[in-house]
């Protein structure tokens, strides 16, 4: 599984481009779109439109010249790429054209102030699809697409489509593939062909339908150099890679690449086939094939697919509808949403407030962005976009569209049909207009053609200026309407400054609509939680936005967060209601967040259970973390649940944390560190539960001590009269032969083996569930904070994919994976543990992840989510024994890990990566990062050889080294001499 890098959006012009550009932005920076993914939007030349075929093109060689790429190549095979082609006026959704279909919005529940958009739907399905290392996926704007990426094979050629089982009807409008009877091959492809053709050329074996393009194509890297490599000379003066740069050249992907791609079919025939619909001279078509010939097409037909086109009015219904039963929903939508469309029979309402749609039969009605108490009844098959403070009472007939627009603050309604013709035509008798010929229209009504085409154009109804600010009621029924006094009308017509469509459209702001859009959402959420509900989900942004605009709301959040019972909840209300300091001016101070992961009822101390001359001996592994660190981290693995896959192992032979226990005559604690050479006496109950003493090295044991006795420590009892009870003192040794900043988990390791130790000193029983609980409880004690895979990596030995569902009290369940990658010794050999000598402490590191998480921020969490996915390929990795695919994992993790947080990687350690590049395959700072160890795995054991002579020649120093590991498969042990 490989993650989507590079997200390429193509435009029709250049301000297209620049709105697209705009609206993603916007999105970035309130953190609702993944921060891994580089966003580009390309334009088509300004002297004209290249298709689908020009415009990727252009998208690849565009992005190549952006990044500085020299080698293609090698960047297309290190590089996943997908390509929306967005571009296009959107004549046949009028209602959307300022903002394109791309960012039309959908009927999604969601809990952002941003509206749904088919944007939003897209990348549900490509965030999720299994890119290859290398891969170009190429997809259209206007649809919605969701099926079973699990079925998707790895191996699908240089050039692939997907298809969906469609009719032949269906087919007969669309691209077909034409499979062997295996559906394993592709062995023609048709575009347009009639539904009896498809049915004896094109079945799918075993169904009566075919196999219908969905319009995603996947590109491997070569495939990709083809396209930028597209030069052929023709028998124009330039290119063709010129003419299509220069805007003089229009040809599809879909027609003549994947025609191309026949294995059967000659140049001639080829240019044969093409020609009827085909834009191209006869050289530039030889010029495709040639290019592209080279590649088999390849097909997949999916599975549990929805493919939702959104891209004329007639659909905005059904394809809706759809939505909500599939329940697709955005990518970065996680548990309940503040905002959802509204569901009643035949009425589709979303993002619309105080708004009421009434239908007489039972015909579709769609209504957005509506507000202002608007009242409508409709015969059906109507659409109504972002119309405010309107009340019709008289049925509007069946297709009628309002359009509600705000250009330079004047609101102007558009009327038009579903059966209009937004298309020019050829001739103006062909033109229709609220469902009848235009002509007739202006009869009607005693309108001269000249009217509305005052400028000529008369075969196109974008240019007809029919439209006119302020209108009453009464002169906007009479569009759909024949007015009884058609003369008073005609006037008021006629006098009006009006406009057309093309004019509204390029006088209207898409960032203006968008934010009306907002400010009913948050409109919206504010009722809400003035009603005692929601406030389950937004992100603090969004939540602050809201506050600002309705702070009449502000009161009902904050009894919303102290009425809570669920600690969690309440935490993520407190952090949203931080961030306002709205607890200080309400006179509430944030009371932290803390839960009791073990019980704090008073515990008596047991009576020592080993001799005199005894000694308890612990020590644990050190954990190497290969993939879904942070989310075993609280407050997301009590919210969301965690997956984890770690490695025990020994550093240079040995377990590299141990602690020693032994009775002592004295009634004290003596606590040595024989790594750091210091010893501290405790004589006093105070000094012990002091543990968070900043100027102590032992922290730990004495947090240890007191989460064991420290209830009854607490009472007043000296120290001295509890040890007298147990039988003696106690000695402590601790060995951790770890630098402090490791990221080898180091100080939770090291808790759970005091914690054992303890345990075995005092013959406490308990299990190992009870033993990592200890260990949360102690961190929060310490106010370090942490997860819980640092100490289930080391206690339990061996490679392990560990799992928790969401809940306060994580209860991670461990599965042993196969540990060949790390245990078999021509594998082991191709690994290199380097110890950089650079220290950090993940403390702070730690607040910034909770502070996020508790502040839901939609891309911060979606990064940690995926994180998560990682741990569960990395099992599966282990389990194929796919040397490739754990690299993959490694580099992966690193990458989502320098996002969660900056001081993830500096200087330095990008510096040393860049330099090593070639002779590792898969790299992961463990831990938190920052500094401490890097694991490296090379491709093969010499790489692996070249890769330590550099770091000891280049990088070794005082601290820095090369440290010898093997895997340990037995985790804690506590024996007693």
């Amino acid at each position: 599984m490989h993650t989507l890098s590079l997200c390429i959006v193509t435009a029709s012009t250049p301000q297209q481009a620049a709105l697209f550009t705009t609206l993603i932005r916007d999105r970035q920076k309130n953190g609702l779109y993944p921060r891994e993914i580089d966003f580009r939007v390309y334009s088509d030349p300004e002297k004209g439109r290249v298709g689908s075929g020009g415009g990727t093109f252009l998208a690849l060689t565009q992005v190549c010249a952006d990044y500085g790429v020299i080698d293609p190549l090698s960047f297309f095979e290190d590089t996943r790429i997908l390509i929306i082609h967005a571009g296009g006026e959107s004549r046949r959704l009028p209602c959307y054209v300022p903002e394109g279909k791309l960012f039309a919005p959908l009927p999604m529940p969601s809990s952002s102030l941003f509206p749904p958009v088919v944007l939003d739907a897209q990348l549900a399905l490509f965030l999720k699809f299994p890119f290859r290392k290398g891969e170009v996926v190429v997809s259209s704007g206007d649809v919605v697409i969701d099926f079973d990426v699990s079925c998707v094979p790895i191996n699908r050629g240089d050039v692939c489509g997907f298809a969906k089982p469609a009719t032949y009807v269906q087919g007969s409008r669309h691209g077909v593939f034409a499979f062997d009877t295996a559906r394993k091959k592709v062995v023609d492809f048709y575009q347009k062909a009639t539904p009896h053709f498809l049915a004896k050329h094109a079945a799918i074996e075993g169904l009566s339908e075919c196999a219908l393009d969905m319009g995603i194509i996947a590109l491997s890297p070569a495939a990709a150099v083809a396209y930028c490599t597209l030069s052929y000379a023709h028998e124009s003066k330039n290119s063709l890679r010129n003419d299509i740069e220069q805007g003089s050249l229009n040809f599809d992907i879909y027609l003549e690449v994947l025609t191309a791609c026949l294995a059967h079919i000659t140049e001639e025939e080829y240019i044969k086939r093409i020609a009827p619909s085909s834009k191209l001279s006869k050289s530039a078509q030889q010029s495709i094939y040639k290019s592209f010939h080279q590649f088999t097409l390849n097909g997949i037909v999916t599975r549990s697919t929805s493919f939702l086109h959104f891209g004329a009015l007639a659909e905005l219904y059904e394809s809706g509808n759809s939505l909500q039963h599939k329940d697709i929903k955005p990518f970065y939508v996680t548990g309940n949403s503040e905002v959802l469309p509204a569901s009643a029979p035949h009425v589709l309402l979303y993002g619309c407030r105080n708004t009421i749609v009434s239908n007489n039969p039972a015909a579709p009605i769609v209504a957005e962005g509506c507000d202002g108490f608007t009242c409508i009844s409709a015969l059906g098959n109507n659409v109504f976009v972002g119309v405010t403070e309107l009340e019709i009472t008289t049925p509007i007939p069946l297709g009628i569209c309002l359009d509600e627009r705000v250009v330079t603050g004047k609101k102007i309604r558009l009327v038009y049909s579903m059966q209009d013709t937004f298309k020019k035509q050829d001739s103006v008798a062909l033109v229709m207009f609220c469902g009848i010929p235009l002509t007739a229209w202006c009869n009607d009504r005693g309108i001269e053609l000249t009217h509305v085409y005052p400028h000529g154009q008369e075969s196109d109804l974008y240019e007809a200026e029919l439209f006119a600010p302020e209108l009453s009621d009464a002169l906007l029924t009479g569009y759909w309407a024949i007015p009884l006094d058609k003369e008073s009308w005609k006037q008021a017509f006629c006098k009006a400054v009006r406009h057309s469509l093309a004019s509204l459209n390029a006088l209207d702001s898409a960032q203006a609509r968008e934010e009306r859009r907002k400010k009913i959402r948050a409109h919206i959420i504010a009722d809400q939680m003035c009603e005692g509900k929601g406030f389950t989900h937004i992100c603090a942004s969004d939540f602050g936005a809201v506050a600002v605009a309705y702070p009449r709301m502000l009161d009902a959040a904050v009894k919303l967060r102290t009425g809570t019972d669920d600690p969690l909840l309440k935490e993520y209300r407190h952090a949203l209601l931080d961030a306002l300091s709205a607890t200080s001016v309400r006179g509430e101070a944030p009371t932290g967040f803390s839960i009791d992961y073990v019980s704090q009822e008073v515990r008596k101390f047991p009576a020592v259970s080993i001799k005199e001359d005894q000694i308890v001996w612990a020590r644990s592994p050190v954990r190497l973390d290969i993939a879904g660190g942070w989310s075993d981290t609280p407050p997301y693995t009590l919210r969301f649940g965690g997956q984890v896959v770690n490695v025990a192992v020994n550093l240079n032979g040995q377990p590299p944390i141990q602690v020693f226990c032994r009775r002592t005559t004295e009634y004290h604690i003596r606590i040595h560190s024989i790594d750091i050479g210091v010893s501290e006496t405790i004589t006093q109950s105070e000094k012990l539960l002091d543990y968070t003493d900043p100027t102590s090295p032992f922290g730990l044991p004495k947090a240890a001590l007191a989460l064991l006795f420290g209830q009854v420590l607490a009472t007043g009892v000296s120290l001295e009269s509890v040890l007298r009870q147990c039988g003696s003192g106690i000695e402590i040794t601790l060995l951790c032969a770890v630098p402090k900043g490791s990221g080898l988990g180091t100080s939770s390791i090291l808790g759970a083996t005091i914690l054992g130790a303890l345990h075995r000193f005092f013959g406490m029983s308990g299990t190992l569930d009870d033993l990592f609980l200890e260990v949360l409880q102690m961190e929060q004690m310490l106010t370090t904070g942490g997860g819980w895979q640092d100490q289930i990596g080391g206690v339990v030995g061996g490679v392990k994919f560990i799992k928790s569902q969401e809940g306060l009290r994580p209860s991670p369940i461990i599965h042993q994976c196969d540990s060949f990658l790390f245990d078999a010794p021509e594998m082991a050999s191709r690994f290199t543990l380097f110890y950089t000598g650079i220290t950090r402490l993940a403390k702070n590191i730690l607040q910034e992840v909770v502070h996020n998480v508790n502040c839901s921020t939609p891309a911060y969490l979606y990064t940690i989510n995926q994180t998560r996915e990682l741990a569960k390929a990395a099992w599966d990795a282990m389990a194929l024994r796919s040397q490739d695919a754990l690299a993959n994992i490694l580099c992966r993790s690193w990458e989502a890990n320098c996002r969660i947080h900056a001081s993830t990687s500096n200087p330095q350690i990008d510096a040393m990566l860049k330099a090593l590049r070639p002779w590792y395959q898969g790299v992961k700072l463990l831990g938190a990062g920052g500094g401490g160890y890097v694991l490296f795995l090379s491709k093969t054991t010499d790489d692996a050889s070249e890769l330590r002579k550099l770091l000891v020649q280049n990088y070794e120093n005082s601290k820095a080294r090369i440290v010898e590991f093997n895997l340990n498969k037995k985790g804690l042990e506590v024996t007693v001499s």
